[in-house]
């Protein structure tokens, strides 16, 4: 029988998750010394090591480690669902909800949501894992997140979808560019000034690839994987970008830039909220997923998306 505590197995799990211990004890607010026993008494007693050390590297995982970290993983997942449940017998929901979002779209909605969430569940904790298009499904498929804000051409089959909203390309353009100003604006029109092109993975392939597949080509003059960087970065005539969902709290009569919708352009992106197939959610994560369909009922995700043009 394998003697090891929930704490124990944490302490594991977010040294794999993070990397090094050193991550860990700040992420824990415990002692790099708490972690390292942790590790090292799991690994005697399962008789094989989790980790490589790499000096001034932080460690990590080896195979079988990788093996045994997905099953912590998930086996604390169950722990804290099993806790949850148990407190919300006969009362409102309690617990914790893992949400992964795609960082793009998530200053958009995700604050109003969470306070309506907040109001109405206080005692539930929301954590948050933002990364690109990939990682939020990678968080889901790993057990690290209950619910997963994505878009739907990246969610594989082993993972349930609940469309959000449509979200159609557009240009965001200078408004030193008098395209700026047109009602809308053609892939053509847009190539024959440079392109600031975003660099997370899928999403860098997907915006210029649109040019390609309209037998056009772009010059891309800048690339960055930050959405914050791309604003200025138009707003100061550098070039334009392709995005799909719209910039924080944006105003069509910004000084700085417009989003202008594309004339017969590619089809929406839909954008929407995943979680596992065959899955029992706890009540937490099933009174989350209740907030964000109400939200989306009473127009929340709108804001989200350009309206699309006539083609």
């Amino acid at each position: 029988m394998l003697d090891v505590s929930l704490k124990q197995l944490a302490y594991v799990e977010a040294a794999g998750r993070l990397g090094s211990i050193a991550n860990a004890s700040t992420a824990l607010q415990i002692s790099e010394s708490s972690v390292s026993a942790a590790i090292d008494g799991l690994e005697t007693r399962l008789g094989f090591d989790l980790f490589v050390r790499v000096p001034a590297k932080g460690i990590s995982k080896t195979p079988v480690g990788e093996e045994a970290l997905a099953l912590i993983s998930r086996f604390l997942k169950d722990a804290r669902a099993t806790r949850a449940e148990l407190g919300s017998l006969g009362g409102l929901a309690q617990g914790l909800v893992q949400v992964a979002c795609f960082a793009t779209a998530a200053a958009n909605f995700l604050p109003d949501l969470l306070i309506k969430y907040a109001k109405d569940y206080p005692g539930v904790e929301v954590n948050l894992a933002e990364g690109d298009i990939e990682l939020a499904v990678e968080h889901l498929d790993q057990g690290r997140a209950d619910v997963a804000f994505t878009y739907q051409d990246v969610i594989p089959d082993t993972q349930e979808f609940r469309p959000l909203v449509e979200a159609p390309p557009y240009a965001l353009i200078s408004r030193s560019n008098p395209l700026s100003e047109a009602p809308d604006v053609t892939l053509e029109e847009l190539s024959k000034f440079g392109m600031i092109a975003l660099t997370l993975r899928q999403t860098h392939d997907y915006y210029t690839g649109m040019f390609t597949k309209a037998g056009l080509q772009v010059r891309v003059v800048h690339a960055t994987p930050s959405t914050e960087m791309i604003r200025p970065l138009v707003a100061a005539g550098l070039g334009f970008t392709i995005l799909n969902a719209l910039p924080p709290n944006y105003l069509p009569d910004d000084p700085r830039f417009r989003a202008v919708p594309l004339r017969n352009g590619p089809a929406p992106r839909i954008f929407g909220i995943a979680m596992m197939k065959g899955v029992r959610q706890t009540r937490a994560t099933d009174a989350f997923l209740k907030t964000v369909e109400d939200f989306r009922d009473n127009g929340g995700f709108q804001a989200l998306a350009i309206l699309n043009p006539k083609n």
